[in-house]
């Protein structure tokens, strides 16, 4: 009877997880290419400045872009952006694996 249990609560776990990922999809469909380019960059820890540099644009630009990608991805601060970015990034969604 606890392996049903187990079983239930692990089904129920990767459901959640399941949906948890389709929505993280959802969100960064919405985002342009380039923001999608940017998102890379910011994941893999470039600077803005950095970023600009190998983007060719305005530091002034990428700001803005990820300001549209943080609204986007319904994130309200800095802090709450780094942490969806790893639970994604450990998802292997951001990547593009």
């Amino acid at each position: 009877m606890q392996a049903v249990k187990k079983a239930i609560e692990q089904d129920r776990m990767t459901k959640a997880e399941r949906a948890e990922v389709h929505d993280a999809l959802q969100l960064l469909e919405q985002l342009t290419p380039r923001e999608q380019e940017v998102l890379r960059y910011v994941i893999a820890g470039m600077l803005n400045k950095q970023i600009a540099l190998k983007l060719d644009i305005a530091e002034k630009t990428v700001k803005v872009h990820r300001g549209r990608i943080m609204e986007k991805l319904c994130v309200d601060s800095s802090l709450t952006w780094s942490a969806w970015l790893r639970k994604q990034a450990s998802n292997r969604l951001i990547r593009g694996e």
